[in-house]
């Protein structure tokens, strides 16, 4: 079987946006193929995502880690519910977009401070894309992806996943929780 790097993450949490950042970074110089395994880490917050009191965003750790790299992340006001956003992320897998959808939605709300909990926003950052909007709506409403987020769930239950993101490489455990950018260049560079 062929071991492959896989990233387990949430667009809520702003160091997947780092490893995203890390990523594209990396891939200036070299191709760095991985897969994107969407589990969501606040799945009881409501459509309407929370309000975050002021300066409770918690990005002064994730400013210093990206910052040499042009990655601050912006105070944002809300906490948005991402499940939609999920989802829409296995559909655009689907239509082979996987990672264009990861290269709008990770800016528009780490630097945009766009809402992406919200459906207009999402089908916005889906246009813009060139998506076939229609359908993207039409599978969020009718929870086309919902059982895929659920069995995301379920692997990370079973593998005992504990933080966003976790880099796997195969079953292996190779990095969780905050990473900088030098320690995820070093690490991939003993597997290839």
């Amino acid at each position: 079987m062929r071991r492959s790097l896989r990233v387990v993450f949430d667009f809520a949490c702003p160091y997947c946006y780092l490893l995203w950042g890390y990523v594209q970074e990396l891939r200036r110089t070299a191709p760095v193929q991985l897969e994107w395994l969407p589990w969501e880490i606040n799945p009881d917050l409501t459509l309407a995502g929370k309000v975050l009191q002021p300066g409770a965003s918690g990005v002064s750790q994730p400013d210093q880690l990206g910052a040499s790299l042009g990655l601050v992340p912006s105070a944002r006001t809300v906490l948005s519910n991402t499940h939609q956003a999920l989802a829409a992320l296995e559909f655009a897998k689907d239509h082979g977009q996987g990672d264009a959808w990861l290269d709008a939605v990770f800016p528009a709300h780490f630097v945009d401070g766009q809402d992406i909990g919200q459906l207009p926003v999402l089908l916005q950052l889906a246009q813009e894309i060139g998506f076939d909007v229609q359908e993207l709506e039409a599978a969020l409403q009718a929870g086309r992806y919902d059982q895929r987020l659920l069995d995301n769930e379920a692997y990370c239950q079973e593998h005992q996943i504990e933080w966003v993101p976790t880099v796997l490489w195969g079953q292996e455990k190779l990095l969780e929780g905050v990473i900088s950018f030098s320690v995820f260049k070093d690490t991939l560079k003993t597997l290839f």
